[in-house]
């Protein structure tokens, strides 16, 4: 695991480059090459990575011209988190605007908070944290992964989604004597300024894969030369997944199994 400080503004990042090929001072990084550990399969595949920034148009340029992340797409103002529980008690309304690129199969995620509420994201702004928010995972067996998360030294912080439909869990480590990653990256149990992990537990299902293969396809489809392309969070939910899934989950209602 390397930290390569960039630029005045002092972003961390971790980088797979051997440390002979850091030169650590203030630069201007012009490849960006982000380190995945290996995830536990019990818990899914890391999809995405996902940081805080002051102000969502700042960090689309500051990332396509220092580290040539892009194109963007970007949704602003949407409240992402329906029926949310954080920390144990019902989430007050979040709004943010988030943007997403892709370096390889890698979704990157960058988020300003626009209503200042209790969230987990006021908890980055207020501790000062500039380095990565979380890794979003892919979990196929849902509740699974998130006892397996639970067994190994997570917490919840957010809780959000409706069983049988779709669920979205935020999982924060603070045990760190365990370790859900490779034999040797118990590192990544803490971020590189040293606070807990945080894993974005998503359900995989039709109501979600539109959030990573829609995103990318959406992506692709920007025009060359354009750097950023404006989108609503409800672009990504068309009624032909929709409602066959709303179909599903009202039968298994009516049945009593969820």
């Amino acid at each position: 695991m390397f930290i390569v400080i960039c630029e005045k503004k002092k972003k961390r990042f971790r980088f797979s480059k051997p440390e002979s090929d850091l030169i650590i001072e203030s630069i201007v990084m012009s490849t960006f090459d982000i380190q995945i550990p290996t995830l536990n399969p019990k818990l899914g595949k890391i999809m995405q990575v996902a940081y805080i920034v002051d102000d969502i148009d700042e960090g689309m340029k500051d990332w396509h011209d220092k580290y040539g992340i892009g194109p963007w797409v970007v949704m602003r103002d949407e409240k992402p988190l329906s029926n949310a529980k954080y920390r144990g008690d019902k989430s007050e309304e979040v709004v943010i605007s988030a943007a997403f690129a892709y370096q390889g199969d890698l979704q990157i995620e960058l988020i300003e908070l626009r209503k200042i509420v209790p969230t987990m994201y006021k908890e980055v702004l207020d501790r000062g944290q500039i380095d990565l928010q979380h890794y979003g995972v892919l979990a196929e067996g849902f509740e699974a992964a998130n006892e397996f998360a639970s067994s190994n030294g997570f917490v919840p912080v957010v809780e959000s989604g409706i069983k049988g439909l779709a669920q979205m869990n935020y999982v924060e480590a603070t045990d760190f004597t365990k370790n859900v990653f490779g034999p040797d990256e118990q590192a990544f149990m803490k971020t590189p300024e040293g606070h807990g992990v945080v894993l974005e537990i998503i359900q995989d299902n039709s109501m979600t894969k539109p959030y990573f293969s829609g995103m990318k396809e959406m992506i692709d489809g920007v025009p060359e030369g354009q750097l950023i392309k404006e989108f609503k969070l409800s672009d990504l939910s068309s009624m032909g997944v929709l409602l066959p899934a709303l179909g599903k989950f009202l039968v298994k209602k009516l049945l009593g199994k969820v």
